[in-house]
């Protein structure tokens, strides 16, 4: 009996485990469908953000799934939903992460702190900079 119940588990969990990776791969085509345009805006402009960070914060943000594709809105307007246009998403998620990261790199913090400020706000890179400092010892 044991043997049947452990046997059913373990089918049930490679099921479950086959089934997310199903989603998974779905959610990735989506995001990949968005792979010329977001070529297309990163080179209308000079930044040091690169086509596979922007689609990985896709993905992060809506998996592609909706009209704010990179949840930009609240840095152009202060207010969530405002943005409606899959384009217009993208080249205001582009310019907040190349300030971001240009940001960053003025105050000698890595790029994931950049990355992290896309959703914090830019303020997160000053707050962050004091325990860089102090785990690096950088003040010497």
């Amino acid at each position: 009996m044991f043997k049947l119940i452990r046997r059913v588990l373990v089918l049930a969990v490679f099921l479950f485990a086959g089934y997310k990776a199903y989603l998974i791969r779905q959610d990735v085509k989506q995001v990949m469908t968005y792979q010329p345009m977001v070529r297309e805006i990163l080179n209308e402009r000079d930044t040091p953000a690169n086509e596979e960070l922007v689609l990985a914060m896709i993905y992060t943000e809506t998996k592609g799934k909706e009209g704010d594709v990179m949840q930009s809105s609240e840095s152009a307007s202060g207010s969530t939903d405002t943005i409606n246009d899959n384009a217009s998403s993208i080249r205001q998620g582009v310019q907040t992460l190349t300030e971001n990261l240009y940001l960053a790199q003025e105050k000698g913090v890595d790029v994931w702190t950049a990355i992290q400020a896309y959703n914090f706000g830019p303020a997160y890179i000053d707050f962050y900079r004091p325990k860089w400092e102090e785990k690096y010892d950088c003040t010497s």
